[in-house]
């Protein structure tokens, strides 16, 4: 797979080289970069990738490029370049995330060697530090990937935190990565969503309407769903330990575990949950429009 890559010059210096002569040399800062674009022969007549490097005030964008780099999912950047590759399709837009240093995939244990080799390796996702298996229920799956990651985590890196995500929400972009980095910095706990565009009723057991909240305050929660490693940590193992299965994200446990508010932030009503053959049609229709 071939690479590409921006750099700035930092300076001028010298060096010795084996043979004992000075040499001057320059020397580059080089990325990190993030790719914008994947043009195809299919869509676009050839195959390149286009690379962004340097960040750049929003405000200082004009809005077609702002639409340029909302639908590649990254912020803003200073310096474009478009480079021809014969294996464009193998690269993925805003892959290189700098917010987040790996991933730990979480699937069925038949599935680990396909998703290693077909996608994992295949793709090159270089972030990729392990493919654990899953469980019998999303929690449980998600309590083997912060088992399978605690392992492989030195003690100092525990203090980080874990993005939670579901693979069925694939128009997760930059821009709600960092909202969410944001607010765990400085609540420690917290989910993505939106605020729900419809009515909410609650039901009794008989399936009449018990009450109806203000729509003001109900949101409809996604994922990411962000914690100090620690805190999801013990709040899975308190989880285990009740015996409890009651549980349908990772924030109620957090909730019915620990003492430590969630942080509801914003998402994207892009951000779909890919469930139903609906669902498809609407992401079909994102992906056109990214096009």
């Amino acid at each position: 797979m071939k690479k590409a890559i921006l750099a700035t010059k930092v300076g001028m210096t010298q060096i010795f080289n084996d043979e004992g002569v000075l040499v001057p040399v320059t020397v580059l800062q080089a990325g990190p970069c993030v790719v914008t674009q994947v043009k195809t022969v299919e869509n676009d007549g050839y195959s390149a990738v286009q690379v962004g490097f340097g960040d750049i005030r929003e405000k200082l964008v004009n809005k077609p490029k702002k639409g340029h780099f909302a639908k590649a999912g990254v912020t803003a950047k200073r310096f474009l370049k478009e480079f021809r590759l014969e294996d464009a399709e193998s690269y993925t837009l805003g892959q290189e995330s700098p917010l987040i240093d790996r991933i730990l995939l979480v699937t069925g244990e038949t599935e680990i060697d396909y998703v290693q080799s077909e996608i994992v390796e295949k793709y090159h996702f270089d972030k990729v530090c392990a493919v654990a298996a899953g469980g019998h229920e999303r929690y449980a799956s998600v309590w083997n990937g912060l088992k399978a990651l605690e392992k492989s985590l030195r003690e100092e890196e525990k203090d980080g935190f874990v993005f939670i995500h579901d693979g069925v929400r694939p128009f997760i972009n930059e821009e709600i990565l960092r909202r969410a980095f944001d607010a765990v910095e400085a609540y420690h706990a917290c989910v993505v969503g939106m605020p729900s565009k419809d009515t909410v009723k609650i039901a009794d057991a008989d399936g009449f309407v018990s009450e109806t909240p203000a729509r003001s305050r109900v949101w409809n929660v996604q994922t990411p769903q962000v914690f100090d490693f620690r805190l999801a940590y013990e709040a899975y193992a308190a989880l285990e330990q009740s015996g409890r299965s009651d549980v349908t994200d990772d924030a109620m446990i957090v909730e019915a575990f620990t003492d430590t508010k969630v942080k509801l932030v914003e998402g994207s009503y892009e951000n779909i949950k890919l469930t139903t053959p609906e669902d498809r049609k609407i992401a079909e229709t994102f992906l056109h429009n990214q096009i």
